[in-house]
């Protein structure tokens, strides 16, 4: 389901990963999220479009996903 507004978009359902991702990267102002769980990949792209002047707020839990295949570490956002 993809419902949006003039500068809102909001993606929900299975299979939308990349497509969020794609979404993200093209942000010009800011990027506000609400997840239960983030990825590693997508912490990363928030971390790379904050240190670009893009506004990020995020809600998610404080249990942050780590993985063998990405040098995220939690303390990058802390």
């Amino acid at each position: 389901m993809e419902t949006s507004s003039k500068n809102t978009i909001i993606k929900l359902g299975r299979g939308k990963g990349i497509e969020i991702l794609n979404t993200i990267r093209q942000a010009k102002e800011s990027v506000k999220i609400v997840s239960p769980y983030l990825s590693p990949d997508y912490t990363k792209e928030l971390i790379h479009l904050h240190n670009q002047g893009i506004q990020i707020t995020l809600i998610t839990c404080d249990n942050l996903e780590t993985n063998n295949w990405s040098d995220f570490k939690p303390s990058d956002i802390i």
